[in-house]
C-alpha cells in the first residue's frame, strides 16, 4: 500500500512540474505548516513529523546578528514582518523551480497562503530586495514588481541612509557627518566672509571643509566589507556616494579658498599700507619734535641776546662810572668792557662783569664772538 502511494504521489509531481516548474505534491496526506520563523526570507515547516528548512526564492532580507555580529538594519523587522504573516501552524503551499536546494542544504521554494506569494508580500513591504540566481527565476518578476513599488514609496530598506550599506556602521555614521560638516561650514560663510569682524570665523569654515574632507579620503581608501545581502540591496552604493560627496567636498573647498586668499592678501595690503602711513605720521611727529626744540634753543638763544644788548645800552654816565671805577671792577675781576655781551648760547663764556658773571663779547650786529 506504502509503494502505490508514493508511485500516486511521484506521478503527481510529473503532472504538475510539465509547464517547466516542479510544483509541492498535492496528493500528500499531510498538510504543510508553519513550525517556526527563522529570518526575514527562511522558515522551517512541519509536514507530520518531518521538519524542512525553507529558503524563500527570489528574495533577499537583512542578515539577523550572529556570532557576536550587530543584526543588519531592518534584519529584525523583516523576521518580525514574515511572522506577522505566517504564525505557527500556519498551512502554507509550497511550490519549487528548476533548482530545489542551495549550497547549505535549504530547500528553495515559493510559500503561498491561499493564493497569496508570501515571497512578493515580504519585498513589497520593503523589507527585501529581488535577488535573481539563474536557473531559479520563477518568481522573479512578482518580486521585482512588488519591490518597485516598496522602492518609489520609499520603504523600508529602501529608505536607508548609508551606514547600513556596508558591515561597518561606523563607516556610514563618517560620511553623515562628513555631510553635515559640510553643509555646517558652508553655512553663512559668505556672510562671514564679507564682515572684518566675522572673517576669521570664514576662516574656521574653511578649516571645517578641510576636516570633512579628509574624513572623506580616509573612507574612498577603505576596502569595506558587505554582506550577500548588502552587495545585492545596495552594490557600490556607497562608495558611490563617498565618492560623490568628495567631489562636493573639493568643490566647497575651492569655493572658500580662494575668496579668503584673496581676503588674506587684501588685508596685508591694507596692513602695509596702515604701517607706512603710521610710519609717515611718527617721521612728521619726529621732525615737528625737532622744529619744536629748534624753535626753544633760538628763543632761549634770544633771550640771552636780548639780556646782553640790554646791559650794552646802560646810559654814559654809567659808562664813565664804569671806567671811573674801572680799577675797582677791575679789582672784582672785571675788565671795564661796555659793548654787547651774551650770557648763554653756542659762545665761549671767557669775561666776567662787575658782578662777577660770565660773558662772552660779541659784535652788536653780527652776533659773532669777539675777543
Amino acid at each position: 500500500m506504502g509503494f502505490f502511494k508514493c508511485l500516486l504521489g511521484s506521478l503527481a509531481i510529473v503532472a504538475v512540474g510539465t509547464g517547466g516548474y516542479v510544483a509541492y505534491d498535492k496528493l500528500s496526506h499531510h498538510p504543510i505548516t508553519v513550525d517556526r520563523v527563522i529570518d526575514g526570507d527562511t522558515i522551517d515547516v512541519a509536514e507530520g513529523d518531518e521538519v524542512t528548512r525553507i529558503r524563500l526564492l527570489n528574495i533577499d532580507t537583512p542578515e539577523l546578528g550572529h556570532e557576536g555580529r550587530p543584526s543588519e538594519c531592518l534584519a529584525e523587522d523583516a523576521k518580525a514582518f514574515l511572522d506577522s504573516l505566517l504564525p505557527r501552524g500556519t498551512e502554507v503551499r509550497l511550490e519549487y523551480d528548476e533548482e530545489r536546494t542551495d549550497k547549505y542544504g535549504r530547500t528553495l521554494a515559493g510559500v503561498y497562503v491561499d493564493d497569496g506569494l508570501i515571497n512578493s508580500q515580504v519585498a513589497a513591504a520593503g523589507l527585501a530586495t529581488p535577488l535573481l540566481i539563474e536557473p531559479n527565476h520563477r518568481f522573479y518578476p512578482e518580486v521585482l514588481s512588488a519591490a518597485e513599488t516598496a522602492e518609489g514609496s520609499e520603504k523600508g530598506i529602501f529608505a536607508l541612509g548609508p551606514e547600513c550599506f556596508v558591515s561597518d556602521p561606523q563607516a556610514g555614521s563618517t560620511l553623515q557627518q562628513a555631510r553635515s560638516d559640510l553643509d555646517a561650514a558652508n553655512d553663512d560663510f559668505p556672510r562671514y566672509l564679507r564682515s572684518d569682524e566675522d572673517f576669521n570665523k570664514a576662516i574656521a569654515k574653511a578649516s571645517a571643509t578641510k576636516g570633512a574632507l579628509n574624513k572623506l579620503q580616509g573612507l574612498s581608501r577603505r576596502n569595506l566589507e558587505q554582506s550577500d545581502f548588502q552587495k545585492a540591496a545596495y552594490g557600490t552604493r556607497f562608495q558611490d556616494e563617498v565618492q560623490e560627496t568628495l567631489t562636493q567636498a573639493r568643490e566647497q573647498q575651492a569655493a572658500q579658498d580662494k575668496p579668503i586668499t584673496k581676503e588674506k592678501e587684501r588685508r596685508e595690503e591694507e596692513l602695509k599700507l596702515r604701517k607706512k602711513q603710521e610710519e609717515r605720521e611718527a617721521e612728521r611727529a619726529r621732525v615737528a619734535e625737532e622744529a619744536k626744540q629748534r624753535e626753544a634753543a633760538n628763543a632761549a638763544t634770544s633771550r640771552d641776546l636780548q639780556a646782553g644788548n640790554s646791559t650794552a645800552s646802560s646810559p654814559a654816565s654809567t659808562g664813565s662810572t664804569s671806567n671811573s671805577t674801572g680799577g675797582n671792577r677791575a679789582g672784582n675781576g672785571s675788565d671795564g668792557y661796555t659793548g654787547c655781551r651774551a650770557y648763554g648760547g653756542n659762545y665761549a663764556m671767557t669775561s666776567i662783569d662787575a658782578q662777577g658773571r660770565s660773558y662772552a663779547k660779541i659784535d652788536c650786529s653780527t652776533r659773532i664772538q669777539i675777543g
